[in-house]
């Protein structure tokens, strides 16, 4: 993967190279079939590439650069869910986690929520499941849409008088820092319990993160620094 960068031209800060370059297919369509295809069927799509909708009824590559969403469940709850595999209509991996085109998320959300016609119907265990993920779902733009919004931001920094950064731990979690309502953040571990640590798996005493020796600065770090020292932030 190529490091993102920043430059500076006369329309002001610009994003390049934000991500690796991918063939695979980002369209969605069909994914709200009612009955969706095996796990099987999904299990060989995931081993072919890199990530595959965990949506059963989509099972289609999703594409680095598209618009994409994560939710997680405790693992615990994903057995569970496994074993009833004919019912389940989401593809849980063994950590809990389940990735999504963001349009296919969105259907899911809907039919696991209050809305009145739903794309499909999940089991009585799998909705409350899905809707209880959801509520700390992280989501990624397209990079079409983050280049998009780069740019008028960049404008409006280059444009105003007095710029400061509010930020919170997310900052911080690509040098491998923990944040707090992440998929594995500290309030959403606290909030599995005992279910949080996949069986089998030997359970380490949490010893406050990445050591300072190991600790580097992210992108996000690198970027404020920048245009700090370009005087755009003060």
């Amino acid at each position: 993967a190529s490091r993102p960068r920043l430059s500076r031209d006369g329309s002001g800060l610009q994003v390049a190279s934000l991500c690796r370059n991918s063939s695979s297919n980002s369209n969605v369509s069909s994914v709200a079939s009612p009955r969706p295809a095996s796990r099987q069927a999904w299990a060989g799509a995931e081993k072919k590439a890199e990530v595959v909708c965990s949506l059963i009824s989509c099972a289609k590559p999703i594409d680095c650069k598209a618009a994409r969403a994560s939710i997680r469940i405790a693992p615990g709850e994903a057995k569970q869910l496994k074993s009833k595999e004919e019912k389940a209509l989401i593809a849980w991996r063994g950590d809990g986690t389940a990735t999504m085109h963001k349009e296919c998320f969105e259907l899911a959300k809907a039919s696991a929520g209050m809305a009145k016609k739903k794309p499909f119907v999940f089991g009585q265990y799998e909705k409350g499941t899905v809707s209880k993920a959801c509520r700390f779902a992280e989501v990624f733009d397209s990079e079409e849409d983050i280049i998009a919004k780069a740019h008028s931001l960049a404008d409006a920094i280059v444009a105003a008088k007095h710029v400061c950064v509010f930020s919170g731990a997310g900052l911080s979690t690509a040098a491998g820092i923990g944040d707090y309502r992440g998929l594995k953040g500290k309030w959403t571990e606290e909030g599995m319990g005992e279910n949080a640590h996949v069986e089998g798996e030997e359970e380490v005493e949490d010893d406050g993160g990445v050591s300072y020796e190991n600790l580097r600065p992210t992108l996000a770090h690198e970027g404020i620094s920048y245009l700090v020292s370009q005087g755009l932030v003060k």
